[in-house]
């Protein structure tokens, strides 16, 4: 039997998903065991119609006519509109059509929702483009680590922002710079604030973390804290003096004490495997009881990774359909009665990189050292790197501590004469205590 699809949203992933189904279209249907016929394509571009040769009958600017199709069974809805993409999936469940998307701000914002009216109208939802473009990580962890129970996942999710640190760290580019540079090469968008300040990449741990966890993260518990504070004289300092390489990362961590989820720039020693991912390339770690760690590694961008992801979903729902259990059996096995509470970033342990900007005066470094001590700050290497006029940059590294102990001890410092700016600090991940 054929399935037909539609497709809603012709942009760069919507593009790549047509040119794909139909250029392979050979090798799709000996999977499907009957093929798939794309039978309509939606957008509000008229022109993107004859642009891309579409056989007459096939495009349509309305998506309720491929909603009220009911030789359509199967939909990619791929726009990146939420609100836009949100209505149009309630609207394909109730008209009983199976959904395939790649809209990671959608299911991380709306999860709950989504999965229960999934449930309701007998409907599956298969997302694997949203994380990682064309690493198959949700696959890997739903279905090739079901037998693990998943006690970490560490990631480089966000290409854009990892291309830019590359490039800070190889070429010394400031942050600026380095934004040009990722646009210029194609892997921003002209506002890229969405990948700078984390949002993109708190979209995608929490829907990794809803994969995992029987009940969903709520989005608004997720610590996000993007890269635009980082400075290069950091990224430097850092690499000169203790071999540190930077990366913005995403981290689910279960603990005795509960769930960490969180998306911050951070620190981590050279042999890390996740300081070899570079570029706009997205690296992941996922740590099974019976596994061990297992590694996702790939193009985290791009046309024909995410295209590769969307038609990968479309085959495995096409052979629901067509062998009858499609909606039969849920994709996600996930409880939207309840939410898996998430640990505070205060109550968090860190080793921390912290450089003070202070006056040119004796008795600063041991006031500095007091004011930690205070806290239960202990310091574990201290330089002085050089001077800039009459003001001394002190770069320190400390032994674990907590966040909200960290914190407290430099809203003290900085209120204090002797400091001429306010404090940087950046976190140090890594699982044994760097010396």
């Amino acid at each position: 039997m054929t399935v037909n699809i539609g497709i809603i949203g012709l942009g760069t992933v919507g593009g790549g998903v047509y040119d794909m189904l139909v250029n392979r279209s050979d090798r799709i249907n000996e999977r499907v065991n009957g093929g798939i016929r794309v039978k309509k394509v939606c957008d509000i571009r008229e022109d993107l119609g004859k642009d891309m040769n579409l056989p007459p009958g096939v495009f349509t600017k309305d998506y309720r006519d491929i909603l009220n199709d009911s030789e359509i069974s199967l939909v990619a809805v791929l726009t990146g509109n939420t609100k836009v993409a949100l209505k149009i999936i309630n609207e394909c469940f109730e008209n009983s059509k199976h959904v395939v998307t790649a809209n990671k701000a959608l299911l991380a914002g709306h999860w709950k929702e989504i999965f229960k009216k999934a449930s309701e109208c007998n409907s599956i939802l298969y997302f694997e483009a949203s994380v990682g473009s064309g690493i198959p990580v949700i696959q890997g962890i739903n279905e090739g680590m079901a037998a693990n129970r998943i006690d970490r996942v560490k990631g480089v999710l966000n290409g854009t922002t990892n291309y830019m640190l590359t490039r800070m760290e190889k070429e010394g580019l400031t942050m600026q710079e380095a934004e040009k540079a990722a646009i210029e090469a194609g892997f921003a968008e002209p506002d890229s604030s969405a990948d700078i300040n984390g949002l993109d990449a708190a979209h995608k741990i929490c829907v990794l973390a809803n994969v995992i966890f029987k009940t969903p993260v709520n989005l608004d518990d997720v610590y996000c804290e993007g890269i635009s504070g980082l400075e290069l004289q950091d990224i430097k300092l850092a690499k000169e003096m203790f071999g540190f390489d930077i990366k913005l990362l995403s981290v689910i961590n279960v603990t005795s004490k509960g769930v960490e989820v969180r998306v911050h720039p951070s620190f981590l020693p050279s042999g890390d495997v996740l300081s070899g991912v570079k570029d706009e390339y997205n690296g992941i770690l996922v740590r099974g009881d019976a596994s061990g760690e297992v590694m996702f590694y790939g193009k985290g961008a791009g046309r024909y990774p995410a295209a590769s992801a969307v038609v990968s979903d479309i085959i495995y729902v096409a052979q629901k359909i067509n062998y009858g259990i499609a909606g039969k059996i849920p994709f996600m096995y996930t409880d939207t009665s309840g939410s898996t509470p998430v640990l505070d970033m205060e109550n968090l342990s860190f080793q921390y990189y912290l450089r003070f900007k202070t006056i040119d005066k004796p008795g600063v470094l041991s006031t500095i050292s007091g004011v930690l001590g205070k806290y239960n700050v202990s310091i574990l290497s201290c330089y002085q790197k050089g001077r800039a006029g009459e003001e001394v940059p002190i770069v320190m590294v400390t032994h674990r501590a907590l966040e909200g102990n960290l914190k407290k001890a430099l809203r003290e410092i900085d209120e204090m004469g002797i400091i001429k700016k306010k404090t940087v600090f950046i976190r140090l991940e890594s699982d044994m205590e760097i010396y």
